[in-house]
């Protein structure tokens, strides 16, 4: 079959306003569960991708933070929370390493919700430039919509 450009164009402008934006996200409580007392030093919300052709992903949230608590009272917060948000272990989860953990929570339909903590640093250029500090934690979220 081909496309003509106009009709490739038209295409695309009806994609556009389909899919999950990145205000959606926003509005969901859980793309703002930050451990308590924690600080966000970087964020990003995107929204679904409409032409799925090189860069396919559900609409998602990522945050960095950092906080005086240890690695494992971070995990053990959101392992609680979450959990108490409908939340369980995603089936990805390898449970072997701890300083990266993986939920879900579906609304119906596959994949559903996805929330992810990992502790450290992106290798990112926005992670090279933080103004690291000793006795602090840094972790990242990631925290994904399903697709509409």
């Amino acid at each position: 079959m081909r496309w003509s450009v106009a009709g490739l164009l038209l295409a695309s402008l009806l994609l556009a306003g389909c899919g999950t934006t990145a205000s959606a996200v926003e509005r969901e409580p859980e793309a703002g569960l930050y451990y308590p007392g924690s600080q966000v030093v970087f964020g990003k919300t995107e929204s679904q991708s409409g032409l799925c052709i090189d860069d396919c992903h559900p609409a998602r949230r990522w945050v960095e933070l950092q906080t005086s608590a240890s690695p494992s009272q971070v995990m053990t917060w959101y392992a609680t929370a979450l959990r108490q948000r409908g939340f369980t272990l995603s089936p990805y989860d390898r449970g072997a390493d701890l300083t990266r953990r993986s939920w879900q929570r579906n609304s119906g339909g596959a994949p559903g919700y996805g929330f992810d903590v990992f502790i450290g640093v992106a290798s990112s250029s926005v992670a090279s430039s933080l103004p690291f500090q000793p006795g602090r934690t840094y972790f990242q979220l990631s925290f994904s919509v399903p697709n509409s």
